[in-house]
């Protein structure tokens, strides 16, 4: 199973939950391999490369679908790949630093207008579907504008949010729960 994330991301965790159960069924072992980079790009390349005959499979989530309506477009599409299962819908989060000064939502809103550009965001690459799309829809209805920051995941997103270098994390709740330290990340 190829994943296009790095390891311990909610879709790393999802991939291996996957193979270790299907093992059971298939009577072999499933193996997972992160290929991260290229907003999913590496991923798909190595998925397309393979034989058409059922022993390569990636994982394929609302952040590619994103990328392949914008950086990804051109490159890659739906119609290349055969679906075979959904096997997991994460709603999202914002998670903030606990020390942060973002309380609630309508505190990041207030200072974000009157900060134009000063909030850093980090997410999962470039125009992903999931991440950075989803707070443009905020940050358009809340009428101010972001600074984004790509990672080839959540988890250096998280980590870097942890480190104060980011300001607001659009991940899943299984990336937000998951991490060493988890009473130093809060959801608005």
């Amino acid at each position: 199973i190829y994943v296009h994330t790095g390891a311990a991301s909610g879709v790393d965790i999802m991939a291996r939950q996957l193979a270790k159960y299907s093992e059971k069924y298939l009577g072999v072992p499933m193996v997972v391999i992160n290929k991260p980079g290229g907003g999913s790009a590496e991923q798909q390349r190595i998925i397309l490369s393979a034989p058409a005959d059922g022993y390569t499979i990636g994982t394929i989530a609302a952040s590619v679908v994103g990328a392949w309506n914008t950086t990804l477009k051109g490159t890659f599409s739906m119609d290349q790949f055969a679906f075979i299962s959904c096997i997991q819908i994460d709603p999202f989060l914002l998670v903030v630093n606990s020390k942060s000064s973002f309380l609630t939502l309508k505190d990041l809103v207030e200072w974000a207008r009157k900060n134009p550009r000063r909030v850093r965001v980090g997410g999962f690459g470039k125009g992903s579907g999931g991440h950075q799309l989803s707070f443009n829809v905020l940050a358009k209805s809340g009428n101010f504008t972001y600074g984004w920051v790509p990672f080839d995941g959540s988890p250096p997103a998280i980590a870097s949010l942890l480190g104060g270098n980011v300001d607001i994390v659009p991940t899943s709740p299984l990336n937000a729960m998951t991490k060493e330290s988890p009473n130093d990340a809060a959801s608005t």
